[in-house]
């Protein structure tokens, strides 16, 4: 039986992929800060993403990794919180890395696989332009982030390794999804600043089927965007999200406005004003086929009784 190794996989996709790799008759090993909360299928080993320690004894018979650890970005920008979201994905790529190469020292065979997430948020905003894998990365804040926690594979280790680079993942457990359906439902449903900024996202079900595949398929190597072929703009996204919950147009919220009341409730307006229109150029190649490509359908089945 395959078993994989999820680190920080007590999130919202990481409860998914597990309970899809159990079903694929798969062996699930979580590594995460609290192994006592873990409810999902497998076990769960402590880890702190940072140190070497016993859980690293479970890369020995490994088929593969999958490193979902970060801290929420959806955080109020302050200096701390920017340097604990940097921390929290480089110290776990590097940690991880330590314990591979240790097994190699020792003797040991490591996990053939490596799927390290990413974000869009590499190409920085990047306005109407179509943003394809083999572009650099862009500047500003998340583009930094997503340059260092992808350059801390660097050099490129000698297994196969894939970067997964979502969008917004679309799912009723988790994410921003829950946020917005809520806020939808109250009337306030209105696109945010211009409206015009490009929004990329993926349905969780596409997502946990993308990570399976790069587990799976030889042939992925490096990075891939995961999100659909088509990003919408906000005001789009936006317009779509108010009809699925039946609700009539709702005012555009000012960046200014948007950015203070951000501040207010601890998250961060440049997840949703910076236009990133990436294309899963990659994974359309390599015949990746998306169950849910539109946001209605998507909609649809994350919220089947909304009306």
């Amino acid at each position: 039986m395959p078993t994989y190794i999820l680190a920080g996989g007590n999130g919202f996709l990481g409860r998914q992929l597990a309970c899809a790799l159990d079903r694929a008759d798969h062996q699930v090993i979580v590594l995460t800060r609290c192994p006592a909360k873990w409810k999902g299928p497998g076990k769960a080993l402590a880890w702190d993403g940072r140190t070497l320690a016993p859980w690293q004894d479970a890369l020995r018979n490994a088929d593969g990794i999958v490193n979902l650890t970060g801290k929420n970005i959806a955080c109020r920008p302050t200096q701390a919180n920017m340097a604990e979201i940097i921390s929290s994905r480089v110290d776990s790529v590097r940690v991880l890395r330590d314990a591979v190469e240790s097994l190699e020292r020792s003797g040991g065979h490591p996990p053939p696989v490596w799927v390290q997430f990413s974000a869009v948020g590499w190409y920085g905003d990047r306005g109407d332009r179509i943003c394809t894998e083999e572009m650099p990365a862009g500047t500003g804040f998340l583009a930094d982030i997503c340059r260092l926690w992808e350059g801390a594979l660097n050099p490129a280790p000698p297994w196969r390794q894939v970067i997964l680079r979502p969008g917004m993942v679309v799912g009723a457990d988790g994410g921003a999804m829950p946020f917005i359906a809520r806020t939808t439902r109250l009337g306030l449903g209105g696109s945010a600043g211009c409206g015009r900024q490009s929004f990329p996202w993926i349905h969780v079900d596409d997502m946990v089927r993308m990570t399976a595949e790069a587990l799976a398929n030889s042939s992925w190597k490096g990075p891939y965007n995961a999100c659909t072929p088509e990003p919408p703009t906000h005001a789009e996204f936006m317009r779509a999200t108010r009809r699925h919950f039946g609700r009539p147009w709702a005012p555009p919220l000012p960046a200014m406005a948007l950015r203070m009341a951000c501040w207010a409730i601890g998250s961060n307006a440049d997840l949703v004003l910076t236009s990133c229109r990436a294309r899963p150029a990659r994974a359309e190649a390599a015949g990746f086929h998306f169950k849910y490509p539109d946001l209605p359908a998507a909609l649809a089945e994350t919220y089947p009784a909304a009306r």
